[in-house]
């Protein structure tokens, strides 16, 4: 037990746990990109390409579209995506990126980790 809960303490400190309704335009595009990656793989079209990094993309994009978004943030968004010119550049950068069905209904829970790099990205995508 003493390891598990330390693991938990770990995971907290590390992770960003946001809910969002299901019709939230980032949660829809998490779990849409998630199902693409998914048809995607079985396909064999995407090669090396780890699903966090997709469903991160997908993300940012739908972020950079929601109305209530602001002036400042979109503009770091849009710096973001014009700075990442290949996926391998999040390697290292993104750890987990994640939208699953919450216990609540019609509830999504996004989780995500970032290196420290990407703090600023996080807090305008969130």
């Amino acid at each position: 037990m003493h390891l598990a809960s330390k693991s938990r303490l770990h995971d907290a400190a590390l992770l960003r746990t946001v809910l969002l309704p299901k019709s939230h335009p980032v949660a829809e595009a998490m779990s849409a990109a998630g199902s693409d990656f998914n048809k995607s793989q079985k396909l064999g079209e995407l090669a090396g390409i780890p699903p966090h990094l997709y469903i991160w993309r997908a993300a940012i994009n739908a972020a950079m579209a929601v109305e209530q978004a602001s002036a400042t943030d979109r503009e770091l968004l849009s710096q973001h995506v014009a700075a990442i010119t290949s996926p391998d550049l999040l390697t290292n950068r993104v750890h987990c990126c994640t939208a699953t069905s919450a216990y609540q209904p019609n509830t999504t829970k996004v989780t995500l980790s970032v290196s420290n790099e990407l703090l600023i990205t996080l807090d305008s995508l969130i």
